[in-house]
């Protein structure tokens, strides 16, 4: 690049192995001269790069650090479907996690998914102030074949993940945990007496 070129901006990680050669002249009245360096936003660990000057032969770097800013907002950082596979008719948990807590008042995180008739979500979870993470719950309706369906969210980014809806009824809540009482007979005779031979 040289000056009068039209800037360029890339995050660092764009440019992991990578040389980026920037032309800076100077005239004959200077003996340095200063120039910008853009950072993009970090979170998490402080990283960085090298930023090298080369000029009659002879080459000097110094590596620049980047580190997060504390008073940043937080930024959505990930999401997960648990479990990723369910029988139609049957729900999951979802969870958006955050890279810092939330300030107070909390969080929105707008969702949606791909395929309403296999899937539905909440359109917004809230995520508190202070947490880092908030679950919501994803609904699944049933279906003739096993069928794949992305959640998204957005909040500064989109990030998405996926769940496998599988064909079949879903297990039946009735009488669970319960056992059938086994039949008895019932005597009917006259009297009321209950034959000897009757459990």
């Amino acid at each position: 690049m040289q000056p009068g070129d039209d800037p360029v901006c890339a995050p660092f990680a764009a440019l992991a192995g990578r040389h980026l050669v920037v032309e800076e002249k100077m005239d004959g009245a200077n003996s340095a001269i200063s120039f910008a360096i853009g950072t993009s936003r970090v979170t998490g660990l402080p990283t960085g790069g090298n930023v090298f000057a080369t000029a009659g032969g002879v080459t000097k770097s110094i590596f620049v650090n980047v580190s997060a800013d504390p008073n940043a907002p937080p930024l959505l950082q990930s999401m997960t479907i648990t479990p990723t596979s369910v029988r139609g008719g049957t729900s999951a948990t979802g969870t958006v996690f955050l890279s810092s807590p939330a300030p107070a008042g909390g969080i929105s995180v707008t969702l949606a998914t791909s395929n309403l008739s296999v899937a539905s979500v909440p359109g917004i979870v809230n995520v508190p102030g202070g947490q880092t993470s908030a679950n919501f719950t994803v609904t699944t309706f049933a279906v003739g074949n096993s069928t794949a369906v992305t959640i998204t969210a957005f909040f500064d980014t989109t990030i998405s993940a996926n769940l496998t809806v599988t064909a079949g009824a879903p297990p039946s809540r009735c009488g669970r945990g319960k056992t059938p009482r086994p039949h008895q007979p019932r005597w009917t005779g006259t009297r009321g007496r209950r034959p000897s031979w009757l459990p």
